[in-house]
């Protein structure tokens, strides 16, 4: 394999875009519906939920890897992040998978139960519903610029930097 370039992420503008553009969405729609916080302890819940969450996000990526690589992988942690990585390389759609998975799915979950569940916990939905959009910038710019490539190309991503590689 021939390594033909990395996708650069950190510190990138488009993350940080994402982030106050479904941060402002989401203000917006709180207050567009009116949902305001019931308590205290439902601060407390709020951070218990979000630290929840940043464990499901990630634990999802974990498991695509896992399912489509088989190897060991690592969990990196930098205040105020957490990522995964790997020594395997991943084709161009299960890198994309990879990196959209967490989003999507604890998304339509979000979404499913924001429509579903009694008033007293639609703040805190709404909340993790914005936190599951703006908080996945970083996978949302790799799968963008996964589709730059062909589709023979290999991605290993170590949680550092992707390296991506054609044959």
């Amino acid at each position: 394999m021939k390594r033909i370039g990395t996708i650069s992420y950190r510190k990138s503008w488009f993350i940080v875009a994402n982030f106050i553009f479904f941060l402002v969405l989401g203000i917006i729609m709180i207050v567009a519906t009116g949902i305001v916080p019931v308590s205290a302890a439902g601060a407390l819940w709020f951070i218990l939920c979000i630290l929840l969450y940043m464990l499901l996000h990630e634990g999802l990526h974990l498991l695509f890897m896992r399912i489509f690589s088989g190897e060991k992988l690592r969990v990196s942690l930098e205040f105020p992040t957490i990522s995964i990585g790997s020594d395997a390389m991943f084709s161009r759609m299960q890198f994309i998978i990879i990196a959209l998975a967490p989003a999507v799915i604890l998304g339509i979950i979000l979404l499913w139960l924001l429509l579903s569940i009694p008033e007293g916990y639609q703040l805190l939905l709404a909340m993790l519903l914005i936190l599951d959009l703006a908080g996945s910038g970083g996978d949302f710019l790799q799968a963008y610029c996964a589709l730059k490539y062909p589709s023979d190309s290999f991605f290993r991503d170590d949680s550092n930097e992707t390296a991506l590689y054609i044959e």
